[in-house]
């Protein structure tokens, strides 16, 4: 898209002045604005987003955009001064690939239950890890509009949202047949399904009016879904009408990859981003590469989809074609295909980023791609991505040194989204409008199974509870219920090369309201008891049984 495209070449230019750029900057005491100053930040070291670094530099803000930076202390009265001495400053994080909803039930009333139960947690988990920004890619149209009303509203604490509604993509086609399998709501929801030009258009047109901020499209064949791979596929005609409707609005496409093909197709559409990217197989030579290079098409590699199965040869793939593609200097951002439903999806982004450590980025590479290429990658680096005067103030700060160490970015301890401090470690609770944090540390399980079908049934029969099935590439799940503001916690059957069944370990403990006619249920299912009904003593009573893989898995009750 041009003007995507000519903002990311403009912002390279920025890079080779940018010397006199600090020198310019380094004169500013107050900007222009003529506001009085709200929130001062004093003797921060502050990280750009673009490569450039101040050490003991004070930020002002006025309103909810940044007035100076400056490494001179200017004498500024303010509702609110912050000594950031030995702590780093730096843009807010930007995942620019989630997806809100699903996995807790099917039908419309179980995903519009998220907004009031789940949605509050997760919003506050991206603050409380220092991202302030996310792009929902495939969601619920009308339940992510309405989420992100509410956030603008005030009346939850989250993010700043974008979102692209459903993805278009082949009659038959991921995420139509892989997602929404077994939900026809879901599938009508969060996929459109298209083979005629004319189609698209009308539907890109549709979503615009609706108030997106970007098309997504996916030519995923199906293997890198766990499905066959001969599921349809957008053809390229088709491809090519949906990028430029999204382009005659004004609006970036980003496309969903598996194969170099796949990539291939989508920088020849004119798609703005791939999402995922390549991840079958290395770079057969340079031509990819090449290509993303010179038209300048954004990769956002979400290492954490594929992390879930760490010894997967997909993951290991990944990595290796993120280094090739950094060292080349094509345009990256970061995204993590976070499910929000899932624990902690604010963690995940900081996971993202040492998963891109590990792939051999330095760190300053990593921030970038969090912050001012995933701003430029969304539109917004007018307003968003840099700590520059003028911006929309949306900061973290940080105590340690993440050019030195990306996983200090595990102690945010200030965030700032649009001028307020809606995060603040020491006071241990979001503000203003925070939730109290979890009181229990553990939030999530997961059990390695061989035998997803088997498994499934197994625990569906003996605990009375539907398990909702997830691929992701080559792991398989299967998710427990998930119910807010209840007791307990949530996880997964898990199928994958690094997971197998044992019978040592971790033990997890299931609650039930009757011990012994759960024992029954297990032994009829083939499952062996291993410790019968104990009482402990003031704590009620357990049990423990091996489940149809062998899993040694405990039973709770208090009567």
């Amino acid at each position: 898209m041009r003007q995507f495209r000519c903002a990311r070449e403009d912002g390279r230019k920025e890079v080779k002045t940018g010397l006199l750029w600090i020198a310019v900057l380094l004169s500013i005491v107050a900007g222009s604005s003529g506001e009085e100053p709200t929130l001062v930040i004093e003797n921060a070291r502050v990280i750009v987003g673009d490569g450039m670094v101040m050490d003991g530099a004070t930020v002002v803000i006025a309103g909810d955009r940044i007035q100076s930076v400056s490494t001179k202390n200017p004498e500024l009265k303010a509702g609110k001064r912050i000594d950031a001495r030995g702590r780093t400053l730096m843009p807010g994080l930007i995942d620019t690939h989630v997806h809100f909803f699903g996995l807790t039930g099917q039908g419309q009333a179980a995903f519009r239950a998220q907004i009031k139960t789940l949605a509050p947690r997760y919003m506050k988990d991206f603050i409380q890890h220092g991202v302030t920004t996310v792009k929902s890619l495939a969601d619920p149209l009308d339940l992510a509009l309405e989420l992100r009303t509410m956030v603008n509203e005030g009346r939850i604490l989250g993010p700043r949202i974008l979102l692209v509604g459903p993805c278009f993509t082949a009659p038959g086609g991921h995420p139509a047949v892989t997602l929404g399998r077994d939900d026809p709501w879901m599938r009508s929801e969060i996929a459109i399904e298209v083979d005629d030009e004319d189609m698209a258009r009308r539907e890109v047109r549709r979503l615009a009016e609706k108030g997106v901020d970007a098309i997504k499209a996916a030519v995923e064949a199906g293997q890198g879904t766990g499905m066959p791979d001969t599921m349809p596929r957008l053809s390229a005609d088709v491809l090519r009408a949906i990028v430029d409707e999204a382009h005659r609005h004004r609006l970036p496409a980003t496309v969903h990859t598996h194969r170099e093909q796949d990539v291939l197709d989508a920088i020849e559409s004119g798609a703005d981003g791939v999402e995922h990217g390549l991840w079958d197989s290395t770079f057969s030579d340079n031509r990819l590469p090449d290509l993303l290079l010179q038209r300048n098409v954004n990769y956002t590699p979400t290492l954490w989809a594929w992390s879930l199965d760490r010894e997967s040869r997909s993951f290991e793939i990944a990595r290796q074609n993120l280094k090739t593609l950094s060292d080349k200097g094509v345009h990256i951002s970061l995204g993590t295909d976070t499910l929000c439903s899932m624990p902690r999806p604010g963690l995940n982004t900081i996971e993202e980023m040492e998963f891109m450590a590990e792939s051999g980025l330095t760190p300053e590479k990593i921030i970038r791609a969090a912050t001012r290429n995933a701003a430029e990658h969304l539109g917004l680096l007018d307003r968003l991505g840099t700590v520059e005067p003028g911006k929309v103030a949306d900061l973290i700060v940080i105590a340690g040194d993440p050019l030195k160490d990306i996983s200090s970015l595990h102690q945010v301890q200030v965030v700032i989204k649009a001028g307020q401090v809606v995060y603040n470690a020491e006071a241990e609770i979001a503000t203003p409008h925070g939730v109290p944090s979890d009181s229990n540390p553990v939030s999530w399980f997961e059990i390695p199974v061989t035998d997803m079908p088997r498994a499934k049934a197994f625990y569906e029969q003996v605990l009375n509870v539907k398990l909702q099935p997830l691929k992701l590439g080559p792991l398989e799940m299967a998710i427990f219920p998930m119910r807010a503001g209840t007791p307990g916690a949530t996880g997964a059957l898990m199928k994958g090369e690094a997971f197998q069944p044992s019978s040592r370990g971790v033990q997890i403990y299931f609650t039930t309201p009757d011990v012994d006619g759960t024992l029954e249920r297990i032994q009829r299912l083939a499952g062996k008891v291993v410790l019968p009904k104990t009482r402990i003593g003031p704590l009620g009573f357990i049990a423990s049984f091996e489940d149809s893989e062998g899993n040694r898995i405990g039973l709770r009750s208090w009567q």
